[in-house]
């Protein structure tokens, strides 16, 4: 099972297959879903910027929002908003010299940044009073069977792939800069036999240094998708592939040749990946995120049959306009994460409401054993016309202590936390994030749990997720549905 809550790269971009911007000339109807697609997402704005997960900045995300929107060529106000609040610190996001990190450079990041300031019509060499392009050009390596590859420059260690080398190649190609060509040729090297992409990019050995009292040698990674002694690690990503064939695109466009059987075989691959009705996966789940990327290098490679099944797919994701029920669920995740302190259970949610009765989701209530450690409340936000609002500002948990079991003589010491959300109206879209720990002592290092779906649960999209720490590994069954769908990796 995946354990991925958000999707880094550009969920909003599905919005640009639906207004049928990158396969024809749109129709009105088409016209009209880029307009409201486009006004909710600049809605979601808080200070110019989409907010992550836990309710800080997204910088990535909101890059995304904004070379989404002017593809959609809408909301040109949002995009100028979010290009001056990028531009106001820049190096929160391309660096870490916030936290330490002296002297880092994301190459990713620098060059995904490189690429919405250019799109909102801003100076690359000097935006937020950084220059971008020489700040990429210092992560890219001259020389070596390393040439062309973006890499961080950090304390931290390299975790450059080929999503940022993508970005790379079209902040240096929109340039005209020399280093466009080796960086292309190093992103086609990450491209395998059937036209795919794969994520990482991997690096020469490096020997051990004889000047510390330990083996800090790294083995011999192949850099070229297929190497028959470590294809075990070409790990093949539709994200990745569609936003190659998009740079490969620009590339081609901007005059560079000879690229035209790599954009026909990636377009070839994310063809062949897509599913019947239209969508494409890369966590185990058909998704928007996916899919939009994939409807965007599909046009653009010339596929207008496979791009218009994407934008169709996209289209079906969006909140009906005439949805029924008590609520329509946008998302819906449970996490649970096993470690030396037993197990951190993550929920998070955001719900339309439709019904009064549904009304009472604004009734929140969190029970936990304060042995295992206090709950962490990430966020509680209502999301009405346009606007997000920030429930705990002005409300707060009550705690209880209550004693289910004092009947039978037992106390069990948990304690719940509540809160009642004021003023949720029908119409909102409540959005809950919170952890909890759980840590049974009288189970020794030993933990059980059930993770499930009601049988007839509201119309929305719902993921479960279990992830371990090393040597924490469960034992786990799972019914033949939940196995078709489940997506498995080393701890997750």
């Amino acid at each position: 099972m995946t354990t991925s809550l958000t999707r880094r790269l550009g969920a909003t971009v599905a919005a640009l297959a639906l207004a049928g911007a990158v396969v024809a000339a749109p129709t009105s109807a088409q016209a009209d879903v880029a307009d409201t697609t486009g006004a909710w997402l600049a809605g979601e704005l808080e200070d110019g910027l989409l907010p992550g997960q836990f309710g800080s900045p997204d910088y990535g995300l909101s890059i995304d929002a904004l070379l989404s929107l002017d593809l959609l060529g809408v909301q040109a106000g949002a995009v100028d908003d979010i290009a001056d609040a990028l531009a106001a610190d820049p190096q929160a996001y391309i660096s870490g010299e916030a936290f330490g990190d002296t002297g880092s450079t994301y190459a990713g990041a620098t060059a995904k940044l490189a690429v919405g300031a250019v799109t909102a019509g801003r100076d690359p060499e000097s935006f937020g009073g950084v220059d971008l392009l020489e700040r990429l050009r210092g992560t890219v390596a001259t020389e070596g069977p390393e040439a062309g590859r973006a890499s961080d420059v950090s304390t931290y260690g390299d975790f450059s792939n080929t999503l940022g080398q993508t970005f790379a190649v079209r902040a240096l190609v929109d340039a005209g800069d020399d280093l466009a060509v080796d960086a292309i040729d190093y992103l086609l090297k990450q491209q395998c036999a059937d036209g795919s992409f794969r994520i990482g990019m991997f690096a020469e050995a490096v020997p051990d240094d004889p000047s510390t009292d330990y083996d800090d040698s790294v083995a011999p990674i192949d850099r070229e998708c297929g190497d028959p002694t470590t294809a075990g690690d070409d790990v093949v990503s539709y994200d990745a592939t569609a936003l190659a064939v998009t740079a490969l695109v620009e590339a081609e466009d901007a005059g560079i040749d000879g690229l035209g059987d790599a954009i026909d075989a990636g377009a070839g691959a994310l063809a062949d990946a897509q599913a019947a009705d239209g969508g494409l996966q890369d966590d185990g789940v058909a998704n928007a995120n996916t899919t939009g990327l994939a409807a965007l290098a599909l046009a653009d490679a010339g596929d207008v049959d496979a791009a218009t099944r994407a934008a169709e797919f996209v289209a079906t994701l969006r909140v009906p306009d005439d949805a029924t029920g008590l609520v329509f669920v946008r998302r819906q995740d449970i996490v649970a994460h096993l470690d030396d302190r037993g197990q951190a259970q993550y929920l998070g949610y955001r719900m339309r409401i439709l019904h009064p009765n549904a009304l009472q989701l604004g009734n929140i209530s969190i029970a936990w054993n304060p042995v295992s450690g206090p709950p962490v409340v990430h966020m509680i936000n209502v999301h009405r016309d346009g606007a997000t609002i920030d429930v705990l500002k002005n409300a707060s948990f009550e705690i209880l202590r209550r004693e289910d079991q004092l009947e039978a003589a037992m106390l069990d010491g948990v304690l719940t936390a509540v809160l009642r959300v004021p003023d949720l109206r029908v119409g909102d879209e409540l959005e809950v994030g919170l952890t909890t720990r759980s840590d049974d002592p009288t189970m020794a290092n030993n933990d059980s749990g059930l993770l499930f779906l009601l049988s007839s649960p509201q119309a929305g999209r719902f993921r479960l997720g279990l992830s371990w720490e090393e040597g924490y590994k469960p034992h786990v069954r799972m019914t033949p549905d939940m196995a078709a769908v489940a997506r498995n990796g080393d701890r997750s």
